[in-house]
C-alpha cells in the first residue's frame, strides 16, 4: 500500500513501511512528520551530490543525521559494541 503525500504540484508516494518509520522518528523527535521527510531529503539529495568517499564518511553523515534527530544509542555502546552486535536478548 502507497500512502500519498502532496507538496506543492508534486505528489509524493511513501510505502506503508516508510509510512510508519516517519511516524516513529517523529513520535521519538517530537517533531513533525513533514519535518523529518524534509530532514530525510535533505540529508539523502546531499549524499547523491556528494561523491562517496568511503564508509567512513557515511557513519559521519549517520552521526549527524543522528545528532540533529536527537537519537542516541546506549550510553556504553563504545564498550559493549560486541554485546549489542551479536547478543540476540
Amino acid at each position: 500500500m502507497l500512502l500519498y503525500v502532496a507538496y506543492g504540484q508534486n505528489p509524493v508516494y511513501l510505502s506503508e513501511a516508510v509510512a510508519k518509520q516517519v511516524k516513529r522518528v517523529a513520535a521519538v523527535t517530537h517533531q513533525s512528520e513533514a519535518s523529518i521527510i524534509r530532514d530525510a531529503l535533505t540529508v539523502g539529495l546531499a549524499m547523491l551530490k556528494t561523491p562517496h568517499r568511503g564508509n567512513a564518511d557515511v557513519f559521519a553523515q549517520l552521526a549527524q543525521l543522528g545528532e540533529r534527530l536527537g537519537v542516541a544509542g546506549p550510553a556504553d555502546l563504545a564498550t559493549k559494541h560486541d554485546a549489542y552486535l551479536y547478543d540476540r536478548d
